[in-house]
C-alpha cells in the first residue's frame, strides 16, 4: 500500500486521502473488513494532519502593532499558557509539606 512505503506525506495528500476514504464508506457498499481497515487508515492520517497542524501552529508568530507604531512579533496564543501553569502548580506543592515537617526540632 502507498501509505505504508510513504512515511512523510503532505498535510494537503493526507487531506486528500481522507476525502477518498469518507467518500468510499460513505457509499456503504464495502464489505466490513474493508471498511474497518480504511477506518484504521483514517485514524492514522487524521493523526498525522492534526500534529501537522500543531507543529505549524507553534512556529506561527503574529505580528502586532503596538500603541508607539512599531510591529513586533508575538509567540501564537496558547503557545506557552500551558506551559506557565504547569510550573507554578508544581512548584507550590512541593515547598510547604517539607519545610512543616522539618521545623519542629
Amino acid at each position: 500500500m502507498a501509505d505504508k512505503q510513504e512515511t512523510k506525506q503532505t498535510f494537503e495528500a493526507g487531506m486528500e486521502r481522507l476525502e477518498q476514504i469518507v467518500k468510499q464508506l460513505e457509499q456503504g457498499d464495502l464489505p466490513l473488513e474493508r471498511s474497518l481497515e480504511l477506518f484504521e487508515e483514517g485514524m492514522r492520517i487524521s493523526e498525522t494532519c492534526r500534529r501537522q497542524l500543531e507543529e505549524a501552529e507553534n512556529k506561527v508568530e503574529l505580528l502586532v502593532k503596538k500603541s508607539d507604531g512599531k510591529v513586533v512579533a508575538e509567540p501564537f496564543p496558547g503557545t506557552t499558557q500551558n506551559s506557565g501553569a504547569n510550573a507554578s502548580a508544581n512548584s507550590g506543592s512541593n515547598s510547604s509539606p517539607t519545610s512543616s515537617k522539618e521545623q519542629p526540632s
